[in-house]
């Protein structure tokens, strides 16, 4: 069960990856999604046996040996421990939500399969760091999610915006793996070793003590202890966005929303922390590294805080949000409090995916719009994602009444507050004020992008607002399995061919299908079934009613093809959805 939580969703990368074209855009979103739920499950089974039962494994499971050379010898073993049994939770839970989610989202695409491969990768690399026995496991999972960022984040590659981003997150991260390498060597050769059950309990005995290297040098053991900490500390600052190494994380938001949910909830951000929390024991005996954690961390908190005032593209709002809330969290380990900063981290992957979410079914129903200044009074058209978002928001404003109600960031937030002015350090009071200045601009701007995406207000050019993007909903459906696309465009005559059933091709002008969007291209070629190609369809029969067919698979196309050369309405056989067409004219995208 242990090993299956964590291997499953590699299963259904290699099976979405390896084999999406033979067995379907549908099969591959499915399986995948399928083991995601599973794991989820075994994950929460396992978090009960090791953090309440007490009945999980004493010791790490151990594979095999990954390598051995020398004085180095690595094993391939999965360490369960309260701190990965909760981690685990949290990456299954939020993986399994946006793998649903993403089957509607996603549902235009052309290329579902590599996306959710890449879903179910980035999922099970984030699982291996969680849950690595040594610095070398960790390293392995940690250039995983660092990879898959990039191919997630620059999933629409024929994007230049997209493809400039996925290299800036790939090389700015770099910057940060490269003190994280550094800081692995210094533990190699001050300890000898790369497990962590060795080096762990080690480092308290380093203190006040020579040490002798790998290498022969005889160095000041606190020394040591404190600028290796400071290089481990380098890498999470690459990878969980903090200042100075923040600047790919919001351009990150070129890839899909549910990359945007993925990344900022769960996986790539929260790794950073993570670190620091399972090198506690080398931390806490660094003084001078802990200070420098409490210092990047709180002026994090506050520096992203203030950016995300004056943001406009909703997904930037939150995206500034999680570097802000991110600082809670290192500030908080670098006091010494490492529960409480993985309390935050739970309860943040929660509400920021539910705010991500939202935001992206906020954006579909405003025609792909992110700007807020052109969106509002959205409530009455997706009251659901309304209700939904507030709950977001207020959880990541920290609203409640002491003693009596509060939503989850109330009691995670607050309890770093408390931890840090009960420090009683110069460091401590000084994170303390900066994250309530911090928590002041968070509910700001957290009211900000509630009142002017869904209240009321002076949109300007608002794009009319549709209902929220499900699988089910009758306009995505039409959408998708007519291929309509989402803007207006001059529509060029054409010269039917011989033989053709379009014997009159289109004039200049827009002409819009039934389910409100406005066709760009239009060919005698129709989608037989979604997400497979366009293929030629044979001229069914006016007279007696008889269906177009693909050429290709035989399907059946609409019930009947308009016998006149004016615009006339045919049924799609496959959602049975009326939509206007010229005569022998079919929708394609562009």
């Amino acid at each position: 069960m242990y090993v299956a939580a964590i291997f499953l969703p590699l299963i259904g990368a290699v099976i979405a990856g390896l084999f999406g074209r033979r067995i379907g855009d549908r099969a591959s979103m499915y399986i995948t999604s399928g083991l995601l739920v599973v794991s989820a499950v075994l994950g929460g089974i396992i978090l009960y046996q090791v953090g309440f039962a007490k009945t999980g494994p004493q010791e790490p499971i151990r594979l095999f040996t990954w390598m051995a050379s020398g004085e180095l010898s690595v094993d391939w073993a999965l360490r369960f421990d309260t701190l990965a049994a909760v981690m685990v939770v949290v990456v299954t839970l939020v993986s399994a939500v946006v793998h649903v989610y993403s089957i509607g989202y996603m549902g235009h695409d052309p290329h579902k399969p590599r996306f959710f491969a890449y879903l179910s990768l980035f999922t099970f690399s984030m699982l291996m760091l969680v849950t690595a026995e040594n610095f070398a496991q960790m390293f392995f999972g940690w250039e995983g999610v660092g990879l898959c960022s990039y191919l997630l984040i620059g999933f629409w590659y024929k994007r230049e915006t997209a493809n400039a981003a996925a290299i800036k997150a790939f090389l700015v991260n770099r910057i940060g793996d490269f003190g994280f390498a550094l800081g692995i060597f210094a533990v190699f050769a001050i300890f000898g070793s790369l497990d962590f059950s060795t080096v762990l309990p080690a480092a308290r005995e380093l203190p006040g003590k020579e040490i002798t290297t790998v290498g022969g040098y005889v160095i000041d053991g606190q020394t040591a202890l404190d600028w290796t900490c400071i290089l481990l500390f380098i890498g999470a600052m690459g990878k969980s966005a903090q200042i100075l190494l923040h600047t790919w994380l919001p351009d990150a938001m070129e890839g899909p929303t549910p990359v945007s949910a993925l990344i900022h909830a769960a996986t790539m951000v929260t790794a950073g922390v993570f670190m620091v929390c399972r090198l506690s024991p080398m931390f806490e005996f660094a003084p001078l590294a802990l200070a420098i954690v409490v210092t990047v961390g709180a002026f994090t908190a506050f520096f992203a805080a203030t950016v995300g005032l004056v943001q406009n593209d909703i997904k930037r709002v939150i995206a500034y949000s999680t570097c802000s809330q991110l600082g809670y969290m290192f500030f908080a380990a670098g006091i010494g409090a490492y529960p409480v900063a993985m309390f935050h981290l739970m309860t943040h992957a929660f509400f920021k995916a539910l705010l991500f979410l939202g935001s992206g079914s906020v954006i579909h129903g405003m025609s792909d719009e992110q700007d807020m200044r052109r969106m509002g009074g959205l409530w009455r058209k997706m009251t659901t994602t309304y209700v939904l978002m507030w709950i977001g928001s207020l959880a990541l404003a920290g609203v409640g009444i002491p003693f009596v109600f509060g939503f989850a960031g109330f009691y995670s937030k607050d309890l770093i507050l408390e931890a840090a002015f009960g420090a009683h350090t110069g460091l401590g009071l000084f994170a303390f004020w900066m994250g309530i200045a911090a928590a002041v601009m968070t509910a700001f701007y957290s009211w900000r992008l509630i009142i002017m995406s869904s209240c009321p207000s002076t949109a300007r050019a608002a794009p009319r607002p549709r209902s929220r993007p499900t699988s089910t909903n009758r306009r995505r459906s039409c959408w998708r399995r007519c291929s309509c696309s989402r803007s207006a465009r001059s529509l060029p005559a054409r010269s039917p061919s011989a033989g053709s059933p379009a014997a009159t091709g289109p004039a200049s002008g827009a002409i819009r299908s039934t389910c409100g969007r406005t066709a760009q291209s239009w060919t005698p070629r129709i989608m037989c079934r979604p997400g497979s190609r366009f293929c030629p369809w044979s001229p069914g029969s006016a007279e007696s009613g008889s269906p177009m067919r693909c050429t290709c698979c035989g399907r059946p196309g609409p019930r009947r093809w308009p016998s006149s050369s004016a615009a006339s309405t045919i049924s799609c056989s496959t959602s049975g959805i009326s939509t206007s067409f010229s005569t022998g004219s079919s929708c394609v995208p562009p």
